[in-house]
């Protein structure tokens, strides 16, 4: 269950530099580790990885990752693909206060929903305008643009926008709200939310943490399902994950569950005839116990308690329950002409959802276990964030009851909370007219609307008292749009245009590790339903793009520019009840006032001076192209993400439009759009700030918000210090000269011929593997090797419409750096963003960032310990082959000049690392992790450890020349070094005509290293050997503890510095082994491991979490090297302070039970069917294709084939019980003798020290 609680916003604003996020610029994440999961039988980028991403198809990325209220939604992006400003929609995401535990996957379907205000004229203005702009005095709030533009384009402005005509709305005669779409991607799945318009804000002042405690408690029990353990039955009578496929958050406002399930048969077919599940979209980080849970994992039998009377006849009851409703679902079974089974699923979906949501037990003892559970969520989000957030929201909505109902509620209430209290409010707050049912899916709409009448129409409407108007707005009309829905929730009132209490707030803790500024004007919403605001939320887009590409091209031309980000923010929040209109600008300590003016100057020059004509159509053009791409690939786009933003729309009264209506309009509004029109409207978004004249100041309905760390560096930072240097900033603002010239292609053609013709590249396809022939046929895989030695492995799909991705895989990474004289400390780390961040050819860097965004190109990159990557996405499919052209374009530049660096890339590195290192090391979590990757590297106490494995540091960045990083580059980049991977919609004659003429063109060389005693010696990976126990201490006013347990292991491949004497017991031996090694293409251990971890995640939950009640989540997670000759696990988890050791002992206790007494069928096929669930669903995803694909062509480097990629479902289908324990008992044979725990600690007494016991 996920709280979304008061630092949910702020939860990492203060570590946006911190554990896995780092070096920041201008809202983009220049290194970023990969993400925690990897997809079954993948291969990620690596252990210890950083990624770069230097050029984005948008302009400029806003810098969201560095304000308050988008902090959360920058880190949950995906690495790849950076949409720019537009990648984060403003409409309807709130603060993200209500997004710190499992927050809703942000949709980019709409990137402009949800920018409204009220329609309000602009406020007076300074002389200096820019053409066409008039000043005006007016009341507070942004206003609407002039009138006059739709019959210049044939709209009226007035007009409503349309509906997706997919979308059936409506609701029952007792108030309960629907909205359900069919959507075919991903295949026979559907996704389903139930909001119940109750959150904190409906609290009473002694009811704080009450609906966040609610939540949980409606997964501890039903009638028809009295225990936690009868709902997981039910989970996985749906063919739902047990964790993954149920979930919920509360938030101020709302409370929402969510479910996510086979559409169907499954329930019949897998209650019948064991048939194991084919869903899709499960995701592993809940059952992994990466993130917070919903319900309760079940227990094994070995580890059950004796029941009570009660609970004896309560499981009687649900034995009878699970025996009618499976009775329902054969009843319900259909047999379609195909004779495939129909229906089942979706009802009883919905039947579960009612047990939840309206006859929940709210047992006392259930109570009871559960609280200690609330209680450590609470306890963990205890940090400086969470006081940052608190001074926040206290500034902003003061008059309000948001700072006064965090949904996490108060420590003290919660603990004595009693089912009473939780009954009163349920019975209050969860009835079907205060409820709204969205489902999204490979669904009949009309099929689902008579299962909901079926299921929710008996329950009666509320009484509506004598002479009052009917509550929750429970009254639909009929046939009306769902923008026209009245919107539900309790109302929050605001003094829009009103001077704030605190104008000016700041807070400094020695824990915050960056300055940060934020400028903020709040006013009332106004939903998104007609053509004007359309064209206002256009005009609104092309000014933040301007002034994100602003600041992109200024640092990318300067090495230190005084700043992190400069960020613009206009969100219409419906969680906090109001549009909220900020900028904010970050950086170092040190710079803070250099950043206060880079903030006036960038925003000063665009109120005063406007865009120019250039500018304004290269945005334009960007902006449609965007649009276009994403109607092209509405027919494959998640139905998660549209039910995402359906819910988004509906709580705001957005009209929700379909990707193509609102391209088409976007296409129609386009010509009205004028340089005076943009450059006005920029006036009036930034008027608030008051930098629109050398002498203006903020307005006084304005808040000034600055958060940085203790010290000198901060010693001068006030109120009117801030306001004399965004006057200074102001005074310097000059017009913007549009000097980049953007070409339409990066290669002269005459001078590629020349070079084609020179080379004579030629394409060799590789032989069929003997031991699978046929396969690569089967799975539409082809294999090749260009004359120079570049390694080709490619398959056309259709799963992402008009989308290609190409990935280059370069052998090395850090590992270099101990061989051969070596390659300096980080040399290659750093060396793959400078590379990519340097220009390509005669094209300057800021040209290729222009080029990215006017094509719709993403240049990305990382390094890891054992290898760098590069990846490109570009336009495909019906757009032509000009984008893939494009795309091989860049990656000819970037590898045939694999040396083109300068000197202020090496400078804003440098910079941008020292940043990073300073956060991680103000970060409790990054901290003890930076120590524990220390103390695994190390062999014994005495020995240094293996920098490779460890971040690189400032001193480290210092003492590196652009020439070191050349030749790292220049060694690894050998044409013979690179494995090209491309999956996506292209055509196989154009992608291998491409690859000839700008990959097969490449320089012929050699890698560096030639036997296999070189290789061994790069690729080992030197592992502690003896136990070893640190303690990490850190300064904070709350005392919070965070474990790292850790211990070398096997890695992808079974192996462990080659010892074979790991396998000596496994059932049948080696030969044995050897067999099932050759039948899974060298991935058994892999998979067994995948279920493995699994496995003692359910087991470390119940026990850790549920039944001893020290953490509220703990992690197990195998991290495999592919080419070092080791991996490592480790197991993370944020104990009660003074139970850490009972919490280590724990582990270890459930880590020796498992390896010895072994696990039970049910817990192995509780791993093995979302396993086969999360397969079938990723065998139509392009990155797990690419996963696939890389190290096929390894050139023997690795042992995977195409064997290791063959009927993957059936090979995890195929592991036997015995020989999954005999694995598990190699990878943990002996850890204990070299396992290495860090025990972090913060207190107010305490220094930043590390110990080791």
């Amino acid at each position: 269950m996920q709280a979304s609680y008061r630092c949910g916003f702020l939860v990492l604003w203060c570590a946006v530099l911190a554990p896995g996020v780092a070096l920041i610029h201008g809202g983009s994440a220049l290194f970023r580790t990969p993400a925690m999961h990897t997809p079954r039988d993948s291969v990620a980028l690596g252990s210890g990885s950083m990624r770069a991403t230097a050029q984005s198809r948008s302009p400029a990325r806003s810098a969201f990752a560095s304000h308050p209220a988008h902090v959360w939604s920058e880190l949950r992006q995906s690495v790849h693909s950076p949409r720019g400003f537009l990648a984060q929609p403003r409409g309807g995401q709130g603060l993200q206060p209500s997004l710190s535990r499992g927050a809703r996957p942000q949709s980019s379907l709409q990137p402009l929903s949800g920018l409204r205000r009220i329609a309000k004229t602009s406020i007076a203005l300074g002389a200096e305008q820019a053409t066409g702009m008039d000043p005006q005095a007016a009341e507070w709030g942004v206003g609407p643009i002039e009138t006059g533009w739709g019959e210049e384009v044939g709209l009226d402005e007035e007009g409503r926008l349309p509906e997706d005509p997919k979308l059936l709305r409506g609701a029952l005669p007792n108030g309960l709200r629907y909205s359900i779409l069919k959507n075919e991607v991903p295949r026979g799945r559907l996704f389903v939310n139930l909001e119940v318009h109750a959150g904190s804000v409906d609290e009473t002042e002694d009811q704080q943490g009450l609906a966040h405690f609610l939540e949980h408690m409606v997964f501890m029990g039903t009638d028809k399902y009295p225990q936690p353990d009868d709902l997981r039955k039910v989970l996985g009578r749906l063919g739902m994950s047990q964790l993954a496929d149920a979930n919920a958050y509360t938030d101020f406002r709302s409370t929402v569950y969510t479910l996510s399930a086979p559409v169907r048969g499954e329930a019949q077919r897998r209650f019948k005839e064991g048939e194991n599940v084919q869903a899709a979209g499960r995701d592993t980080l809940f059952r992994a116990g990466l993130v917070e849970a919903p319900t309760t994992i079940m227990t094994p039998p070995h580890e059950r308690t004796e029941t009570s009377e009660e609970e004896e006849e309560e499981e009687e009851e649900a034995e009878e329950a699970e025996s009618v409703s499976s009775s329902a679902a054969a009843a319900g079974a259909e047999k379609t002409e195909e004779g495939k089974e129909e229906g089942d699923n979706v009802g009883l979906v919905l039947e579960l959802l009612e047990e939840m949501c309206l006859k929940a037990r709210l047992r006392q003892d259930h109570a009871d276990s559960e609280r200690q559970v609330v209680l450590n969520e609470m306890r963990d989000a205890k940090d400086v964030s969470d006081r940052i957030a608190t001074s926040y929201y206290e500034q902003l909505f003061a008059e309000t009851l948001l700072p006064k109902r965090f949904p996490i509620g108060k420590e003290e209430q919660v603990k004595a909370f009693s089912t009473d209290d939780l009954r009163a409010f349920y019975e209050e707050h969860y009835h079907p007219s205060n409820m709204h049912l969205f489902v999204v899916g490979d669904i009949d709409p009309s099929a689902v609307l008579d299962d909901l009448r079926r299921v929710f129409a008996p329950y009666p409407a509320p009484p509506i008292p004598e002479g009052q108007a009917p509550p929750f707005g429970w009254a639909t009309p009929a046939d009306a749009e769902q923008s026209e829905w009245e919107v539900r929730g309790q109302a929050l009132t605001h003094e829009f245009g009103a001077p704030f209490a605190q104008a000016y707030h700041q807070v400094l803790h020695p824990q915050i590790p960056t300055f940060s500024l934020t400028i903020t004007t709040k006013e009332g919403l106004e939903a998104n339903t007609l053509n004007r605001h359309l064209m206002e939320e256009l005009l609104d887009s092309l000014v933040g793009m301007a002034l994100d590409s602003r600041c992109e091209l200024r640092r990318l031309r300067e090495g230190d520019p005084g700043f992190s980000s400069v960020d613009w923010m206009y969100l219409n929040s419906a969680r906090e009840g109001c549009v909220l209109n900020s900028l904010s600008v970050s950086g170092e300590a040190k710079s803070w006032e250099r950043a206060v003016i880079a903030l006036a100057e960038e925003v000063g020059g665009l109120v005063r001076y406007g865009l120019a004509e250039r500018e304004l159509q290269r945005l334009l053009k960007t902006l449609l192209m965007q649009y276009r791409q994403d109607a092209d690939r509405e027919e494959t786009t998640n139905s998660e993400d549209k039910l995402s933003h359906l819910v988004e729309c509906a709580e705001t009264g957005d009209a929700y439009m379909s990707a193509k209506q609102r391209y088409a309009l976007l296409e129609a509004l386009a010509p009205a759009v004028s340089l005076e029109a943009v450059n006005r409207r920029a006036q009036q978004l930034y008027a608030f700030a008051g930098l629109h004249a050398p002498d203006a100041s903020p307005h006084p309905s304005t808040a000034i918000f600055v958060c940085g760390p203790t010290g000198e560096e901060m010693a001068g930072v006030s109120d009117a210090r801030i306001r004399e240097l965004l006057q200074q900033g102001a005074q310097l603002a000059q017009p913007f000269k549009d000097e980049v010239e953007v070409p339409e292609f990066l290669c002269d053609p005459d001078e590629m011929d020349a070079l084609q013709a020179e080379l004579k590249p030629t394409l060799e396809r590789v032989p069929a593997d003997p031991a699978v022939p046929g396969l690569a046929e089967e799975l539409g895989v082809e294999l090749g090797v260009l004359s120079n030695g570049v390694r080709l492995a490619y398959k056309q799909t259709d799963f992402e419409k008009n989308e290609i991705a190409i990935q280059v895989h370069v052998l090395g990474g850090r590992a270099t750096e101990t061989a051969l004289g070596g390659d300096k400390k980080g040399a290659m780390m750093l060396g793959v963003p400078a590379r990519l961040e340097s220009g390509l050819g005669k094209h300057s860097a800021e040209a290729i960032q222009k080029f990215c965004s006017l094509y719709e190109l993403d240049l990305d990159g990382g390094c890891s310990s054992e290898k760098a990557l590069f990846e490109v996405t570009c336009e495909g499919g019906v757009r032509g082959s000009a984008g893939l052209e494009r795309a091989m374009q860049m990656l000819h530049l970037m590898l045939r000049n694999a040396d083109q660096l300068d000197a202020v890339t090496l400078q804003r590195i440098r910079r941008q690392l020292a940043i990073n290192w300073d956060s991680n090391t103000k970060d409790l979590e990054a901290f003890t992790g930076r120590h524990t990757m220390s103390l695994i590297s190390q062999p014994t106490t005495h020995k240094a450890p293996d920098h490779r494995f460890c971040p690189v540091t400032p001193d480290d960045a210092e003492v590196l020349e652009l020439e070191d990083m050349k030749r790292a580059l220049r060694q690894q980049l050998a044409s013979s070094n690179l494995e090209i991977c491309a999956v996506g919609d292209f055509d196989k004659k154009d992608f291998e005509k491409f690859a000839v003429r700008y990959l097969g063109t490449l320089p012929e060389r050699k890698r560096f290293w030639d036997d296999d005693e070189v290789f061994a010696e790069i690729f080992h990976a030197p592992m502690r050997n003896r136990a070893v126990t640190a303690q990490v201490t850190m300064p904070d006013d709350v005392e919070r503890s965070y474990v790292c347990m850790a211990f070398g292991s096997l890695n992808r491949w079974g192996v462990f510095h080659y010892e074979r004497n790991l396998f000596s017991d496994f059932p049948g031996g080696e030969r044995r082994l050897d067999q099932l090694m050759k039948q899974h293409g060298d991935m058994f251990i892999s998979r067994c491991l995948t279920l493995i971890q699994d496995m003692l995640n359910s087991r470390l939950f119940k026990s850790i979490r549920e039944q001893k009640g020290f953490v509220y989540s703990v992690a197990l997670e195998w991290d495999p090297f592919h080419f070092m000759d080791a991996g490592y696990f480790t197991v993370t988890m944020m104990p009660v302070p003074s139970r850490t050791q009972e919490a280590v002992d724990s582990v270890k206790l459930v880590i020796e039970d498992f390896v010895t007494n072994g696990f039970t069928d049910e817990e192995l096929e509780d791993s093995r069917e979302p396993t086969l669930v999360e397969i079938e669903e990723n065998m139509r995803n392009n990155d797990y294709w690419l996963s696939l694909l890389q190290g096929i062509q390894s050139d023997g480097t690795l042992p995977k084939s195409m064997a290791s990629i063959k009927d993957i479902g059936g090979m995890y289908q195929s592991l036997e019980k015995a020989d999954v324990l005999g694995v598990a008992r190699a990878a943990f044979r002996d850890y204990q003798e070299r396992l290495v725990v860090c025990k972090g600690v913060t207190g107010a007494e305490l220094k930043q020290d590390v110990k080791i016991e």
